[in-house]
């Protein structure tokens, strides 16, 4: 026991700004890594800044396109190309005579026009005289008819024989498309009035499955594209680009001849005329490639930029728990929470800096022309505060995405090469599923709950929308146009948001279960015991020592000195084996009192429960008055502990050390230089007092480990093999020390 003048215990703001304090030191001391941290973001968005110089945008007059018949198979000489030409077929259900010569004359039709296409403007080129209706001939018709018939047109008794046709690969080469007739038709001697048919074609175009061209479906569950792009969609192509296809597939041409055919039927009418289809117009607009290619890469680039700060975190959380530095805080009087909230407001620190640098080079017009700035950045049109925003909140995501990641280890360099493995897996659901239009709302918010992909969505919404205005703060909860059902903006946010949560929740919980090799797991259900909701207000029976002690010899107490730690009937018992048993101990004031036993005796376990690191199974122990388990944190602010091994930061030096435990145990001004000059001079450490910690030699860390314990004026002082390590000279020292000071209750192995 150590008495000294009573002060007052440091609140909770102190504390903090003591722990931001020593979390700044540490990190000052390592300049290339903050360099890095720092440097690293602004490098990356260099990249950003290159691809968006090198790619201008580009002001597009107002684009129309030309009428191109319905019929045309001229844009689908890539899918014929592909095809089985000698064994093609058509095939229709259900089988019957009136139904078969609708789809032969309609298929002979569409051959027909289309050769008429290719063949008379040859024909008319020739210097000879072409008798009139040669080219629409009905007996060309008729002959044409008959072999289509025969060889072309496939006939099936039903629908579902005939959707079974595309279970093999190779018929997709072979068989155009199926013409679906309603099997109520099968019997009909002429066309109903009221009469529907479906075109089925292969479930992936063709242009995909043969040459892994165009989608991968035929979209038709889709309103618009995954990223939208300012002007048209295949803004070249005249019949609409080959995704999802309709022209290039031939769909259209067949869709069109099969309705002419039926008509001309019903209505008893040869109807040949030409049906023509056209694309709609388009207004001038800005075409800027750039940020097409960003919607892609720029998620990339700011999971790049963040990967080392995160190894980083990760690692510096995880190092204290490996060295036992969060548990001897812990003892000492530092709460948990405390511990987490500085930890998050140093990481949160840099990370603002770097994110204001990322603004700027994001913002600022950086490009000059011939008669000056530019008008347009990498985010010309979105609010800096969107931005800021967003990007503040997945940095504030990062910091608790690696607290929690740094509870699942109890190493830092696992913990740093499994984070930095981690952090890149989080990426892979968005970087695969991009294109992936079908992709439900509900799905994108569960890959949400992984942080880059989150991110991903995030930019990749921010990118599309800029080039329609930007993201304004009243967007984020609206979609284009009429589809409702889109994974919006503020869907991200509010998953952020949560993630923020739950990260935060899983760290907490891992640290009580998993607390590493110093700290005493909680079982995995403890959130649902009563004790974790309610304090126990029970009073341990402490009972009446029955044991016969007249065989033993025995030191009487001391009658004029005060008790510092006062143990009654003390207890653990781990599953079956009891480690401690019934200990009654009284120490005293002015005191060194001495544990001696073998190793498993259970000293150490009795240290521990000193110190409220471990529950008491039964018993009670008092610590300079205050009980430890109902009043834990004001007993441990009279604690001073030295455990086994040396619990040292390697950045602070002697005198920061000693600062650092002297104002958490509540000293400041005057009285705390004076109480680190003594704590050197004790410790005979004055020629190392501004040496950092891992420059010292063993027995010298060993020497500032003790003063560690003695320092603040602490009324009870815990020491575990103090002198281990140690010359016998500095053994004799620190001995002497001791005797000098008699406040200590420690722990001696043999």
């Amino acid at each position: 026991m150590r008495a000294r003048g009573e002060r007052k215990e440091a609140g909770s703001w102190v504390k903090f700004r003591l722990l931001m304090w020593k979390n700044f030191v540490q990190q000052l001391r390592h300049p290339v890594q903050m360099a890095a941290e720092l440097l690293l973001p602004v490098l990356t968005m260099s990249l950003v800044l290159v691809l968006r110089s090198q790619i201008d945008p580009e002001v597009l007059e107002t684009r129309t396109y030309p009428p191109i018949p319905a019929h045309t198979l001229n844009y689908s000489v890539t899918v014929l190309g592909g095809m089985n030409l000698t064994r093609m077929s058509m095939a229709f259900s259900p089988e019957n005579a009136v139904l078969r010569d609708v789809v032969s004359s309609a298929t002979t039709k569409l051959l027909l026009k289309n050769m008429r296409d290719q063949v008379l403007p040859i024909i008319e080129a020739l210097p000879i005289e072409i008798p009139p209706g040669l080219v629409n001939s009905s007996q060309v018709y008729e002959i044409v008819k008959l072999f289509v018939d025969e060889n072309v047109v496939t006939g099936y008794n039903s629908s579902a024989a005939m959707r079974g046709i595309y279970a093999e690969e190779e018929a997709t080469r072979r068989v155009i498309a199926g013409i679906e007739f309603d099997d109520s038709l099968r019997e009909i001697t002429e066309l109903p009035l009221d009469l529907s048919y479906a075109l089925r074609f292969p479930e992936r175009p063709r242009l995909n499955s043969f040459f892994m061209t165009g989608g991968r479906t035929w979209r038709t569950d889709n309103v618009f594209p995954m990223f939208e792009v300012p002007g048209p969609r295949f803004p070249y192509s005249w019949e609409g680009g080959n995704d999802p296809g309709y022209v290039n597939e031939m769909f259209i041409a067949l869709q069109h001849m099969i309705s002419s055919e039926l008509v001309s039927k019903v209505a008893g009418v040869n109807l040949d005329f030409d049906v023509h289809i056209q694309r709609y117009p388009h207004p001038a607009y800005i075409m800027d490639l750039a940020k097409e290619a960003l919607q892609f890469l720029f998620p990339s680039f700011i999971m790049i930029s963040f990967s080392y700060t995160a190894i980083n975190i990760i690692r510096s959380v995880t190092v204290e728990k490996e060295m036992q530095l969060k548990e001897t805080m812990k003892i000492m009087g530092l709460p948990t929470w405390l511990h987490w909230m500085a930890w998050f407001f140093k990481q949160f620190i840099y990370l603002l800096i770097a994110s204001v640098l990322i603004l700027v080079i994001l913002k600022v017009n950086w490009f000059t022309t011939e008669e000056g700035f530019s008008d347009y950045a990498v985010f010309t049109n979105t609010p800096w505060t969107v931005l800021f925003f967003f990007l503040t909140l997945y940095l504030t995501c990062t910091i608790f995405f690696c607290f929690m990641i740094s509870g699942f280890f109890s190493k830092a360099s696992t913990a740093a090469l499994f984070g930095g493995v981690i952090w890149f897996l989080t990426y892979i659901p968005a970087f695969l599923l991009a294109m992936d239009v079908n992709m439900s709302t509900s799905l994108q918010a569960v890959t949400c709950l992984m942080l880059n992909s989150a991110m991903s969505y995030g930019f990749q919404l921010l990118l599309a929308r800029e080039s329609t205005g930007g993201m304004q703060w009243g967007d984020f909860m609206t979609s284009p146009a009429t589809d409702s059902s889109r994974f919006v903006f503020g869907h991200v946010v509010i998953m952020m948001a949560l993630n923020c949560v739950l990260y935060m929740l899983i760290a907490l919980y891992l640290e009580q279960v998993l607390p590493g090799p110093y700290g005493t797991p909680k079982p995995w259900y403890f959130f649902v015991q009563r004790q974790f909701w309610c304090s126990s207000k029970t009073t341990h029976d402490i009972g009446t020592d029955n044991s016969d002690t007249s065989s033993l010899t025995k030191e009487s107490d001391p009658t004029d000195l005060p008790i510092g730690v006062k143990i009654q009937n003390l207890k653990k018992v781990y599953g079956s084996n009891v480690a401690v048993n019934n200990l009654s101990l009284n120490i005293y004031d002015d005191q060194i009192t001495v544990l001696l036993g073998h190793n498993g005796a259970g000293k150490s376990t009795t240290i521990s429960m000193l110190t409220g690191n471990v529950d008491i199974t039964s018993g009670s122990v008092t610590v300079a008055g205050y009980d430890i388990e109902k009043q834990t944190s004001s007993a441990r602010s009279h604690i001073g502990l030295c455990p086994q091994h040396n619990v040292l930061f390697n950045e602070l030096t002697v005198k920061e050390h000693l600062q650092f435990f002297s104002r958490l145990k509540g000293f400041s001004g005057k009285e705390l230089d004076e109480e680190i000059v003594t704590l050197i001079e004790k410790l005979e450490l004055q020629e190392k007092r501004d040496y950092q910690s891992a420059g010292l030699s063993g027995g010298q860390k060993r020497r500032l480990g003790v003063g560690v314990a003695l320092c603040g004026a602490a009324k009870v002082v815990l020491l575990d093999e103090p002198t281990s390590g140690m010359d016998p000279a500095s053994r004799r020292a620190l001995w002497d020390l001791l005797q000098r000071e008699k406040k200590v209750s420690q722990a001696q192995k043999h």
